[in-house]
This record gives structure tokens, sequence and C-alpha cells, in this order.
């Protein structure tokens, strides 16, 4: 079998291949994976923000001895699980 490239030759039109169609395909794939991971990660971070405030107690208290209000609010003792990247 004959080797088809010859150094130094210069390309004839049919022999360039035209990549536009595949790097479209190929930049729409990783657009669209990293879209799937972004949504992944906003969908994590809204659960733990909700997380956090199903357990926020607010507390208000008044005191007729001095005429005064006051507030607090109480987010619990148990630890957030916060998940580390490598």
């Amino acid at each position: 079998m004959r080797n088809p490239f010859q150094y130094g030759a210069e390309f004839k039109s049919g022999q360039i291949v035209n990549r536009k169609l595949e790097l479209r395909d190929v930049e729409r794939a990783m657009i669209t994976a990293a879209a799937q991971l972004l949504k992944s990660v906003v969908a994590k971070t809204g659960e733990r923000i909700l997380r956090f405030f199903a357990r926020l107690r607010p507390s208000i208290s008044y005191s007729p001895d001095t005429n005064t209000w006051s507030g607090s609010i109480d987010a619990g003792a148990v630890p957030i699980p916060i998940a580390r990247r490598c």
C-alpha cells in the first residue's frame, strides 16, 4: 500500500478535512455536561441552604419590668456537613 502523505506537498481542497461539524458537536457535548454539573451543584447548595434555615429557631421575649423586647435566633447544635472537593 502506498503512503498517501507526502512531505512538503500542497493539499488540494478535497484533501482538507472540515472539522466544523465535529467541533460543534464537541462544544455542545461540553456545554451540556457543564450545565448538568452546574445544575447538580446548584441543587445541592439549595438543599443545604434549606436544611440550615429549617434549623433556625427564632425567639422573642418581652420584659415588662424594663418594657423592652429582645430577640435571638438559635441555629441548633447539629453541624451542617460540608462536602470537600479534592
